[in-house]
């Protein structure tokens, strides 16, 4: 090898050298940068997610001051029958003193909401065994009553899927097979047995029993808090329940009672007069 062949070889392994420092170089640089876009990309993240946070938290809180303040309005819409079912049965287990009660008859949803149903009856034979606690029933009399339930199933329509899922639940509730409820009187004769069976156990036969019609139903608890419903002659519901703690429209509601109760028992002790 000439000495002119060394000096082509340095030169050669110089540039070379050089051109290797020159890429780590670049290659650190980009390493740096990418560390640096890195850290920023993860605060960004960070924000973000601190945003989202406190979003949700203040979309959760003004959810919940929303939902505060529907439920402390004095009067409230509720929904249709059965779906306020639950809310009767959470205004009887909350009582402490009494609940009154003012509908068409004792065995209040027994078919359109046979779970509830007896939640209901359940709660008030167990305030029942409270000596100081106070129920108080006014309802139609039996002949009412009867009339009442004709007239609503004898019409029934058994291709209705919700209704017969509420058959197959009704029949359930009262240990009855469905092939004994395939025609409306023998559903008619079912419930109006349902009911007969709810006065006697829940109630021990002790109500004010009236044939005067009946506009609204309520459920007064501790004369402070009620649910009442309108029953409306409506294709798409039978009732209309609303929740109520306006101390007016509750005094309202005992005065009506009062006076359905005063008419009883007048027309009871002119008949005991004729006697």
């Amino acid at each position: 090898m000439t000495w002119r062949d060394i000096k082509l070889s340095w030169r050669w392994f110089r540039e070379w050298r050089v051109a290797e420092i020159i890429g780590l170089v670049v290659a650190i640089v980009a390493l740096v940068v990418g560390i640096y876009h890195l850290k920023e990309i993860n605060k960004t993240v960070d924000k973000v997610d601190r945003m989202h946070g406190e979003l949700t938290q203040q979309l959760q809180k003004t959810d919940s001051a929303l939902t505060q303040v529907r439920e402390t309005l004095s009067t409230r819409y509720l929904s249709n029958f059965p779906t306020f079912m639950p809310d009767i049965v959470k205004l009887v287990n909350e009582a402490n003193e009494s609940v009154v009660i003012f509908c068409d008859i004792p065995g209040y949803a027994v078919f359109s909401d046979s779970g509830n149903a007896n939640q209901y009856c359940h709660l008030l034979e167990q305030k029942r065994q409270n000596p100081k606690f106070r129920i108080e029933l006014t309802c139609m009399n039996s002949t009412s009553r009867r009339n009442y339930i004709d007239e609503q199933f004898r019409n029934f329509n058994w291709s209705d899927p919700t209704l017969r899922q509420r058959l197959n639940t009704f029949a359930a509730a009262q240990g009855i097979s469905v092939s004994a409820l395939q025609t409306p009187p023998q559903l008619i004769a079912a419930i109006q047995a349902a009911d007969n069976e709810t006065f006697r156990h829940t109630f021990l036969n002790k109500a004010v029993q009236t044939s005067a019609p009946m506009p609204i139903y309520f459920w007064i608890a501790d004369n402070k808090t009620a649910i009442f419903s309108i029953p409306a002659l409506s294709a798409n519901a039978i009732e209309y329940g609303f929740a109520t703690s306006d101390r007016d429209l509750i005094l309202a509601f005992q005065n009506m009672k009062r006076r359905y109760d005063e008419a009883v028992e007048k027309r009871a002790s002119r008949l005991t007069n004729r006697k």
